[in-house]
């Protein structure tokens, strides 16, 4: 088993010697990638992430306008509807003074 003393040892030197490891044996990199690639996403595939959202909150934000312009012109067809109801209760009025 390793004590702590051990451990910090490696510690070291993997943080002194790895830098050159890794020019120097290809196959060690791979592993290293491998390694790392379990517990985070690649960076090609954080990009394409990133990517996506991005794009997921430019269409969330186009709808947001949108759907407040909808809403607007929803009032105003709501508007204009009501006075459509009002001329034409104005002209039922105007037909039954015109029958009396």
């Amino acid at each position: 088993m390793i004590n702590e003393r051990q451990l910090e040892e490696i510690r070291q030197s993997i943080l002194r010697d790895l830098p050159r490891v890794l020019e120097k044996d290809p196959q060690f990199v791979v592993f290293i990638e491998g390694l790392i690639s379990e517990r985070f996403p690649r960076r090609d595939e954080f990009a394409r992430l990133l990517d996506e959202f991005t794009s997921f909150r430019h269409e969330a934000l186009i709808l947001g306008q949108s759907g407040r312009f909808f809403d607007q012109v929803d009032q105003r067809f709501d508007r204009v509807e009501q006075h459509l109801g009002d001329v034409d209760q104005r002209f039922d009025r105007v037909e039954q003074r015109l029958d009396a």
